[in-house]
């Protein structure tokens, strides 16, 4: 395992042993009591294998019953938490924000009691084009097929905020073809 990942799950692990020893569990104070669900994201992203190792390294090394999940990521996994139905989970801070407010995909739902826990790591967002698809910026999508990512997704939501910060209505000034990373367009 790469030295940076190691010290940085480490420095998650800790933080995440002190918040849940302050938090109230259903199951007791007994550490080995301990049982959080952890939705992550789709099994093709980067986040299911590093929820998964997580998971992993709190089950073998802190003795607790963390199971890590296949969601549908970020708005999926706030809305899990938000239910109750999950523990803890991986969100980018623009949707948390979102949530917390009430705002976009959390409209009539605000979830005023999400924390963030730590940053993970940057995440930029990448518009990937054919070179010869004739768009020089995001605002030339329109009219065009794109895909912005599965239908409710971290990638869908955020892409639909780019594109209307760019003056296009979306979805309807593009041609929104729903994919997940793992589906491919022909």
């Amino acid at each position: 395992m790469d030295k940076k990942l190691l010290i940085l799950m480490s420095s998650i692990t800790v933080l995440m042993t002190v918040l849940t020893g302050c938090g109230d569990t259903e199951t007791g104070s007994d550490d080995s009591s301990v049982s959080l669900q952890f939705p992550t994201a789709s099994t093709t992203g980067t986040i299911y294998p590093l929820g998964s190792a997580m998971a992993n390294l709190w089950n073998e090394e802190l003795g607790y019953k963390v199971s890590a999940q296949a969601s549908n990521g970020g708005v999926h996994n706030l809305n899990l938490l938000k239910d109750r139905e999950a523990d803890i989970s991986f969100a980018t801070v623009g949707i948390i924000w979102e949530a917390y407010h009430g705002e976009h995909s959390f409209e009539g739902r605000q979830y005023e009691d999400v924390r963030i826990v730590a940053g993970l790591y940057y995440n930029p967002n990448q518009f990937v084009v054919r070179e010869d698809a004739g768009i020089e910026s995001i605002a030339d999508i329109k009219g065009k097929r794109f895909a912005p990512g599965a239908s409710g997704s971290t990638p869908e939501v955020e892409s639909s905020i780019i594109l209307t910060e760019y003056g296009l209505n979306y979805p309807d000034d593009i041609q929104a073809n729903f994919v997940g990373f793992g589906k491919r367009l022909i």
